[in-house]
């Protein structure tokens, strides 16, 4: 096994990690599968998508059929009970939206996903904790029976370009939709499954929410933004999400991501930086989980931020109460914005549609805190 990459958010020393798995593929694909109409797995050995040995997994899918194709890995539950971290080398041939999906037993096990931004043709390392997994909550997903992620539960991994349900979306979406066809690869390599976990640093005062230090985004967009991570030479002076962002007349470009309420319950208000190349109006959106089982789109709620031109530094503080309830989306039986129940964050660039000078721009999104 490699020695441990240092990651700069995490303040705490990992502990010596034991490898619970560890695929290199460079004999065989490791017992890993494709569900779905048209995809396939095989052992790469074109070394300019290898990352290191002598083999990598490339999962080979089109968009062009029905339905959704996913790389899996079957493993017998209870096989991977001191899971707690996931970690792997990816890379994509398109810039895209990749999910991690991790499968309990059923009945009474949920689905959930890790997602994260791939950029096309870039070796990326992508490492996960079990906090970086979110429960599905799709009309037609599972409920899990004591509602958290239990690691001897585990049978099963996923992993999906998630392109192909975006596809799916109506060409009335209000949002930009990049829909995808032909046939497309992904190679994966050094798949390791860890018992260590890394501990993030939080003030007293407040959590992280993304430090944007990990090599890596936890940010996804449908469509209309390229997606990177900036190390620090950068308006905003840390480690900053990159959004370049092209206007579609009439349609919102927008970015998100999932957040893990059990990490944020009690906090009050949303504090990050922001600067743009051009000034314009963005939408800060919020969803939350709706009540119910299978629930689907939940509750949201807006709030307004107007950077400056000439890439200067704006700052975001903002009180979760002062966000309003969009009219569009289900009611809030709790009448408010609690932290509590909040399942992502998304940011969208509506200057065009608010009266505003449509053009591209360039986005700069510093660390991100829930203040209590």
């Amino acid at each position: 096994m490699r020695p441990l990459v240092t990651l700069f958010c995490f303040a705490a020393l990992l502990a010596p990690a034991q490898t619970v798995l560890n695929h290199t593929f460079d004999k065989d694909t490791e017992g890993w599968l494709t569900m779905g109409t048209n995809g396939s797995v095989k052992v790469c050995r074109d070394m300019g998508d290898v990352k290191s040995g002598a083999g990598s997994l490339q999962f080979t899918y089109s968009f062009d059929g029905k339905g959704v194709n996913t790389a899996i890995l079957p493993v017998g539950a209870g096989r991977l009970a001191e899971m707690r971290r996931v970690r792997f080398w990816v890379k994509a041939d398109h810039d895209t939206s990749l999910g991690v999906i991790l499968t309990e037993k059923k009945p009474g096990g949920g689905d959930y996903a890790a997602m994260f931004w791939a950029p096309k043709n870039v070796w990326q390392r992508v490492d996960l904790g079990l906090s970086d997994f979110i429960a599905n909550d799709g009309p037609t997903d599972p409920v899990d029976s004591d509602g958290k992620l239990d690691p001897d539960q585990v049978e099963g991994f996923g992993i999906v370009d998630f392109a192909s349900f975006f596809n799916q979306m109506p060409s009335e979406s209000p949002m930009v939709v990049t829909k995808k066809s032909g046939t497309h690869s992904l190679w994966i390599d050094d798949f390791e499954i860890l018992s260590n976990v890394a501990t993030k640093t939080n003030k007293p005062d407040s959590v992280v929410v993304d430090g944007f230090d990990r090599g890596f985004t936890e940010w996804i967009t449908l469509g209309g933004v390229n997606l990177g991570i900036s190390p620090g030479d950068n308006p905003v002076g840390g480690p900053a999400l990159t959004a370049s962002i092209k206007t579609v007349d009439g349609k919102i470009a927008l970015m998100l991501r999932r957040v893990h309420s059990a990490e944020i319950a009690g906090t009050k208000r949303l504090a990050f930086d922001i600067a743009a190349d051009h000034e314009g109006t963005f939408a800060i959106s919020i969803e939350t989980r709706k009540p119910g089982a299978g629930s689907g789109q939940g509750p949201r709620y807006n709030f307004m931020v107007y950077p400056p031109d000439g890439r200067k530094v704006f700052r975001v503080n903002v009180s979760l109460a002062d966000f309003e309830h969009d009219a569009n989306s289900p009611e809030d039986p709790a009448g408010k914005l609690e932290a509590a129940r909040i399942k992502s964050i998304a940011i969208g660039d509506i200057t065009a549609l608010t009266g505003g000078t449509a053009g591209d721009n360039k986005l700069w999104i510093g660390r991100i805190e829930m203040l209590k």
